[in-house]
Order: structure tokens, then sequence, then C-alpha cells
């Protein structure tokens, strides 16, 4: 590792950005690059999009694309070929990066960020937890390093001390933090409430360093020739002009929006098509119905219930659960919500809270893409059984946008049954 690397990557003392100060020293060894000659794919069109934005972000479009559906991905039929595509995916983060100009130490540290990010996300899944990934992580390939929870937010640290120089970097930890990177803050007491502090300050941080480089770069450009005698009339006013140029970055984030998730989607999709036959344990004869007491809501066609050997899962239609167009439950659906917390409480296990979508396209500053919404609306659903009396640990929300259709999306009426959120109760598996 170079002087440099080792300059970004390492232990300093807490400063302005961080609630807590990190921990113990570390040496960096970063892996040499896989595939050096990895062809760029869909990175590089997301990457010439954003050229002249952020670089890195640029750079880390198919990660960053992927990772954000990853978390929502409950099977995976090939895990170390995923690995070995991620591995993949990295090194060709790092020649992107290095292609657009950006030093040697920054990508090292985004990389940092990236790798943990990405071990976080896929060690939470039921798939990534054991096997090949948790004896090898992505950080442990390319850093020599099992676990980054503690060090990327000293990084950030370390980072944020020189905001306008890392801009960049910090950009992209900041976008890690919206798509849900919690390291050392996970399931902390007001864990969140601190990550959201984190990333508001992160803002705060960039923000002059954005303004101070746009002053310059306006400096440059309405720099006037002097004349004598004559009054300059026709330079704009200062909120003619911040007000145009706020129209163009909101163009150019909802293009990026659109963008990102086009190039998402089909990965999406290649994730969650796993073979059918996945084996389902069945227990002999009919599966007892664990939850009976919502079988009048079931008669009168308010939610469905399925009932199988090691889980049940119930289903509600989401056009009848939310305020139309948003993630906000409706009041009058919570007394349903009520008895659907009573049937959960009443039977043991792990429940997951998981939000469906049909294939039309979403794309606003609230929800970016057809995920963020499902995704949205199963935590919803969640904070609404948690103030029913469900135990907040027995919960946890996912968004698997379309990809999980129970009918083609080829009519009015199938696209709104596949608007739903599922209730999962997943039963303790048996000693043995």
């Amino acid at each position: 590792m170079s002087t440099d690397d080792r300059t970004l990557i390492q232990d300093h003392e807490p400063t302005i950005l961080m609630p807590r100060p990190g921990g113990q020293a570390t040496v960096v060894t970063p892996r040499v690059a896989a595939a050096q000659g990895a062809k760029p794919s869909a990175g590089v069109e997301l990457q010439r999009l954003v050229a002249g934005i952020n670089p890195l972000l640029g750079a880390a479009g198919t990660l960053i694309a992927l990772v954000a559906q990853l978390r929502t991905t409950s099977s995976h039929d090939d895990p170390a070929g995923l690995r070995r595509q991620l591995l993949d995916w990295v090194a060709e983060f790092e020649a992107l990066a290095a292609a657009a100009g950006v030093v040697r130490p920054k990508i090292s540290a985004a990389r940092y960020i990236l790798c943990t990010f990405i071990d976080e996300v896929i060690a939470q899944t039921p798939w990534g937890a054991e096997g090949a990934w948790a004896e090898r992580t992505l950080l442990q390939e390319f850093h020599e390093e099992a676990w980054g929870g503690e060090k990327a937010f000293q990084l950030l640290e370390r980072l944020g001390q020189d905001a306008p120089i890392n801009e960049d970097v910090l950009e992209l930890f900041y976008v890690c933090l919206r798509l849900g990177f919690e390291g050392r803050y996970r399931g902390i007491p007001n864990g969140r409430a601190q990550l959201d502090a984190i990333a508001a300050r992160v803002l705060d941080v960039i923000r002059p360093a954005k303004d101070a480089a746009s002053a310059r770069t306006l400096s440059l450009r309405w720099q006037g020739v002097a004349t004598q005698g004559h009054r300059d009339v026709s330079v704009l006013p200062l909120w003619v002009l911040l007000a145009g140029t706020a129209g163009v970055l909101l163009a150019v984030l909802l293009m990026l929006n659109r963008r990102l998730d086009d190039l998402a989607r089909p990965v999406f999709r290649q994730i969650h098509a796993v073979p059918a036959a996945l084996a389902v344990e069945r227990a002999a004869g009919a599966v007892k119905p664990r939850l009976a007491s919502l079988q009048a809501d079931v008669d009168r066609g308010a939610i469905q219930v399925r009932d199988e050997a090691q889980r049940s899962i119930v289903t509600l239609p989401a056009d009848k659960l939310f305020v139309a167009g948003s993630a906000q439950v409706d009041a009058r659906q919570l007394e349903l919500l009520g008895r659907v917390a009573q049937a959960l409480n009443a039977s043991p296990g792990q429940i997951a809270v998981i939000g469906h979508t049909d294939n039309v396209p979403v794309s606003s500053l609230q929800f970016p893409s057809n995920w963020h919404l499902s995704r949205e609306r199963a935590q919803a659903v969640r904070s609404a059984l948690i103030q029913q009396g469900v135990r907040a640990e027995r919960l946890r929300a996912e968004g698997r946008a379309d990809a999980e259709p129970l009918v083609p999306n080829d009519s009015a009426a199938a696209r709104s049954r596949n608007r739903r959120i599922e209730i999962e109760l997943r039963l303790p598996r048996p000693d043995g």
C-alpha cells in the first residue's frame, strides 16, 4: 500500500462529523485488483452520464445499482458466482475511476466504503450470512479486514477534515448512508437517528465545497470587460441565476434517478430469477392454520392468508392499504393491522414485511424507483405493526419492486393485484 492510501484509510481523532470517537488502528493492505483487463459494462454508461458531477459515483454506478437491490433478495442460487462477479465489478470500478482522473488514495478510500457496504448488505440476507461469503468477504479480499463498520466512520472523520478536496468521496459515502449503510450503528439504541444526523452533517459539509466550486466557475464565466462611462445592466440578478441553477440540477437529478433505475432493473430481475424448484419443506398432511383469528378478514376479502410448513404469509392489497401514490398507511386500515399484529403475536418466529409494485416505472424525488416505493411501503407497515404491539426485533422490511408478480402485468386489474404487501411469518426451525 502506498503512503497516500494510508493517509486516508487510518484511525483519527474524532471531528465534527461524528458523535463518538473511533477505535483501534489497523494497517490496510489493498488486494491486487482482480480482472485487471475487465471490460467496463454498464458502469461506463453511467460514468459518462455523471461526468463532470462526480466521477467516483459514475464509476460506482453498477455497484450502487446492484447493492440497492441485494438487500431485498431473500434467496440466490449461486452466491459464489455473484461473489466472483462482484470482485470483477469492484476491479472495474477502480479502472473506471482511474480513467476518469481520480487519484489513487481516493479510489482506495471509496473501495473500502463500497466493500464494507456490500458486505453488510449481503450479511443481512439469508443466503449471505453463511457459506463462502462469510468465510471471505469483499473487504477481506481487497483490504484484508473482516469488518469495516467501525473504520468506515473513522475514514469519514478523516475525509471531513478536508471536505473541498474529498468532496467526491464524501458524496459517495452520503449515497451509501441514504441507501441504508449502518456500520457500527447497526442494532444500537437510537442508531437510525444517529445515522440520519451524520448524513445531514455530511451534506452540510459537502454543500460549502460545492458552493465554492460553483462560485469559482461563475466568476470565470461572468467576468466582464470594464468600460468607461457605462454601467453594466445586463448582469442577471443573483436570485435568477440561483433559481436557474437549481432547476438544472433538479432536472439532472431526476434524469440520473431514472437512468439508475433503468440500469438496475435488468440486474434486479436477474437476481430474482431463482429456479422455482426451491426445496420447500412440507409437513405430512394438512398444515394447521396458525393465523386462524384472521379468518373473518379473509372471508370478507380484506386479506389473504397462506400457511406452509415453515411459514405463513398474509397478503394485503396496497391499493386499499395506502393513501394513493404514497407510502402512508391509510388510517382506516390501522384496525385491520391491529388484528394482524395480534395474530402474529400468537405465534413465534421472525417476520418479514415485503413490499411489491407493478411494472409501471416510478420516478420522483420521494421515490426514485419502484424499489424505493416498495421498500418505503414495507417500512411503513413495519412501523404500524410495531405500534400495534409487535416487537421491533422480530420485524424487518424489504422492497422487491416488480420482481415477483403474482400475475402478468397485462391489465389494470392485474397490476392492482401485484401491488401488495406480504407479511411473512417464519417459524423457528425444530431442533435436530
